[in-house]
Order: structure tokens, then sequence, then C-alpha cells
């Protein structure tokens, strides 16, 4: 994912820089799973857009507790953007939890 962002047409419009959570220097000092697999340098603010990467097979649902601690960890620190993966099958319990969430930081957001 790190070489597609960084290299597709449409996302580097978008970014000047994609790390893996553990490559970022923002994790030097606490490189634990905190639910953010990537993070990107926004091109025209320079601020940084957690990205969470989620792999499901089409017929999985995704829980609210797929997706809580990205949220958590994406929404402190130096985060103004989040972007997550497409998925068209949530929860109820997940997509209230998603509608209360979603912010100017989220503009992007896709779950």
């Amino acid at each position: 994912m790190v070489q597609y962002l960084s290299t597709d047409p449409e996302w580097t419009e978008q970014f000047t820089r994609v790390w893996m959570w553990s490559d970022w220097p923002g994790t030097e000092h606490d490189k634990r799973d905190t639910g953010i697999d990537l993070v990107a340098q926004d091109r025209e603010t320079g601020g940084f857009c957690a990205i969470q990467c989620k792999f499901y097979e089409p017929q999985h649902t995704v829980h609210k507790e797929d997706i809580d601690s990205f949220f958590t960890a994406s929404g402190k620190g130096a985060f103004t953007r989040r972007s997550g993966t497409s998925h068209p099958r949530l929860t109820e319990r997940a997509d209230r939890y998603l509608a209360g969430l979603v912010g100017p930081a989220d503009g992007d957001l896709q779950v």
C-alpha cells in the first residue's frame, strides 16, 4: 500500500510522503500497534493523515470493534485527516459510531 499510495497519480496529488506506521518519525518512542497502518503527509497542508487498511472477505461485516483502536489513536496527536478502507457492510452499531465521529478531520473517510 505504501508503494501504491506513493506512485498512483490520484494519491500523489494528495500526499508528499507515505510511511508504514512503524517507520513514521512520529512513532520513534512508541511503535505499538494502534490500529493506524500508514501515515501520509498532506501535500497541501503539511498535516498528517492516519490511514487504516483492512482487507476483509466480501461477506465480512465490519463491527465497531474492528475500527475502535484506529479512531481512538487517530483522534489524538498530529493527525489532521483520517482515511479508511471502503467496505459496504457495517453493523448498525459501527455505522452509528462512525456517524458520531466523523468531523473536519475526516473529509475523505471511507469505511
